[in-house]
């Protein structure tokens, strides 16, 4: 039985191979990857689009009715909110903003 080795030529064209396999399998998950991306930021508009819709809505039964949805501040807890702002020298946002139960 004799014994066949490998030239340095077969081994070239094997991590040719190799390599180019490699190279495929990492096109084919940057393709995936990139439809991922797309699939999250279209997820994303539609929640935003969602909530901004839910907050039209909520304001329109507002307005109906006359009513108000937000905070309403005295002079003391502006004092207060200004004092920690200063503290923690961040800006402090106060919005009226939804968000999903989770």
């Amino acid at each position: 039985m004799t014994r066949k080795t490998k030239t340095a030529h077969d081994e070239l064209i094997e991590a040719t191979k190799v390599v180019n396999d490699a190279k495929e399998l990492f096109e084919q998950n940057v393709v995936k990857l990139q439809e991922t991306v797309e699939l999250l930021k279209q997820a994303e508009k539609e929640e935003q689009d969602h909530l901004v819709s839910i907050k039209e809505k909520i304001d329109a039964i507002l307005a109906e009715e006359n009513m108000f949805a937000g905070l309403r501040l005295t002079t003391e807890d502006i004092s207060n909110i200004v004092k920690v702002a200063i503290e923690n020298k961040e800006p402090i946002s106060i919005k009226y903003v939804l968000y999903f139960n989770e």
